[in-house]
């Protein structure tokens, strides 16, 4: 097979670099034999979409977007991306995946990568020492894919390194494409957000006030300076809950009322300070954010400038991100879909049942309840439906009664119960927790690894990880499938993969072809889901909408 690596100097005109708005400075390619650079994309275009030829980057997204919007119709697949292998390789670790460290790593070579300073403002001609520094960038990149693909072959994840090369150039896309922005809407959240934080901190004032005497920095009577963790944690204290400190964490387990009320004005608070219009392209009048492809340990995506998997589910927030005129939003997401990859890894009987049941959580409160007659809207479907958090990670009855609003006593009997009831989830968790400890790392179910280097200092606290990083894990590579699953079927449709955020696909459709890329896309999630789980249904539910929906 052909092997050649790619890579790009470009300007930086903003905060960070824009294929809409920055210039392309070079392009170099290694052919093995030789290496050549050009200013031009048409130079090269042949063997970038050249389908058979394997072309290795680093951090492909970003020279991938460049390549593919400055000319007319080239589509780069056959990717290896060293960046994102090295991720894999090292996920867990400390170990930086940048071109220079995995240079060094594998070919023992320094590179000087203080001239790529130099380019982000260049006019005019490159520069000996520029030139010299960008075909460095290319020089040992087929040397270091040779060595990553042995450690690949090694370790038994080659499936998991074509999945995530084979997702590059989708992701590259998505950034390239962004989403729509209502100003309107984003008005509409600041007045509604505003109005509800003094609302929300006159609660938390009314729950805790009583117990805080005066303000010692105002002075004032009865008031407690939210933004001060020492007042707060005093006023919580005298409130008769012992807690080390406000964090969200704390807050989070803790069940005094005023706990919930304080994250929601710590939320609320937040929400005032997002910037989403200072990240609208100004070409474009769409947001493109960055993604990390492998941003998370367990391997999931994450999303800056901005973060768009931080948006609420709540329909006030997502009003906010609009479909062209004449287009569609798609929102698909998996229905219970943790849930259901635990049930593959543990083969529990009763738990396959429960996911093959029409409604997991329903038949999971008339079982622990033992009372048929519960229906959808009952609260305690609300309640067992945290169950699932204890069933798949293991959370402990204090941790529980916290999430689903419960006393103690009752979530020890809620977790009695469930171990009677699913006893091969718990056995499963168990010996996930012993493989952990005795390999060093976890596994998902396509072969992906996160490694805990200090798991033996104290093997106990890692009982946790050894069951939710697999299930995400699983998780984020089912998510990818369908992306790579979606983007193929769409090829012959007016339609674009917009999003991706933990079980959401965000689709963009002609109105025209809404109905039918609708069934699509929930087919090839299905059909992606069902690569990783066999044993229970995998189901997808889409909606279309003007927005994002929830």
């Amino acid at each position: 097979m052909d092997i050649i690596a790619v890579d790009i100097e470009t300007t930086v005109r903003g905060d960070r670099s824009s294929p809409y708005l920055d210039d392309i400075l070079l392009i170099q390619v290694n052919f093995g034999d030789r290496i050549e650079v050009s200013t031009k994309v048409e130079d090269f275009e042949d063997v970038l979409g050249d389908p058979s030829v394997l072309k290795v980057f680093q951090n492909g997204c970003f020279d991938i977007g460049f390549l593919e919007c400055w000319s007319f119709d080239l589509d780069i697949r056959n990717i290896w991306d060293t960046m994102i292998v090295e991720r894999l390789l090292t996920a867990g670790t400390s170990q930086r995946s940048d071109l220079g460290t995995i240079v060094e790593k594998y070919c023992d070579v320094v590179l000087d990568k203080e001239v790529r300073k130099t380019f982000a403002a260049h006019a005019g001609a490159l520069t000996a020492t520029q030139l010299e520094y960008a075909e460095n960038d290319v020089r040992y990149l087929i040397e270091v894919y040779k060595c990553q693909l042995e450690e690949i072959k090694s370790r038994d994840m080659t499936r998991v390194a074509d999945l995530e090369n084979t997702l590059v150039p989708i992701v590259a896309e998505m950034e390239l494409l962004g989403i729509g922005f209502d100003p309107k809407a984003w008005e509409s959240m600041l007045q509604t957000e505003g109005n509800r934080l003094p609302e929300l901190e006159l609660q938390v004032q009314q729950q805790l006030s009583e117990t805080f005497t005066m303000d010692l920095f105002s002075g004032v009577q009865g008031t407690i300076n939210l933004n001060s963790p020492t007042q707060l944690l005093r006023a919580f204290r005298r409130a008769g809950v012992d807690i080390e400190d406000t964090s969200e964490d704390t807050m989070k387990k803790c069940s005094h009322p005023a706990a919930k009320m304080l994250l929601e004005y710590r939320e609320c608070a937040k929400r005032l300070q997002w910037d989403y219009p200072s990240y609208v392209n100004p070409k474009t009048g769409r947001i493109h954010p960055d993604y990390k492809q492998v941003g998370a340990r367990t391997g999931r995506f994450s999303c800056t400038s901005p973060n768009l998997q931080n948006v609420p589910r709540e329909q006030r927030f997502r009003n906010m991100f609009v479909a062209r005129e004449g287009r569609k939003m798609i929102t698909a997401d998996y229905s219970q879909q943790e849930l259901r990859v635990l049930a593959q890894y543990c083969q529990d009987p009763a738990l396959i049942e429960t996911c093959t049941s029409e409604d997991p959580h329903l038949k999971n409160a008339r079982l622990i309840y033992k009372d048929e007659t519960i229906q959808k809207s009952d609260e305690r479907r609300r309640t067992a439906k945290n169950t699932n958090f204890a069933l798949m990670y293991g959370a402990g009855a204090k941790t529980f009664a916290n999430a689903a609003g419960i006393s103690l006593s009752d979530a020890r009997v809620f977790l009695k119960e469930l171990k009677r009831l699913y006893p091969g989830a718990f056995t499963w968790g168990h010996k996930s927790w012993q493989f952990l400890v005795q390999n060093g790392y976890t596994t998902t179910l396509l072969g992906r690894r996160r490694y805990f280097p200090e798991v033996m200092n104290d093997p106990g606290k890692y009982a946790t990880v050894a069951r939710n990083t697999p299930i995400q894990g699983s998780s984020a590579d089912m998510m990818k499938s369908a992306m790579i699953e979606v983007t193929e079927r769409l090829r012959n449709y007016d339609a674009n993969l917009l999003l991706c955020v933990h079980d959401e696909l965000v689709v963009e459709a002609a109105t025209s072809q809404a109905d039918e890329v609708s069934k699509v896309v929930e087919e090839s999630m299905r059909v992606a889901g069902e690569k990783y789980v066999q044993v229970v249904p995998i189901k997808a539910d889409a909606t279309i909408a003007d927005t994002w929906t929830k």
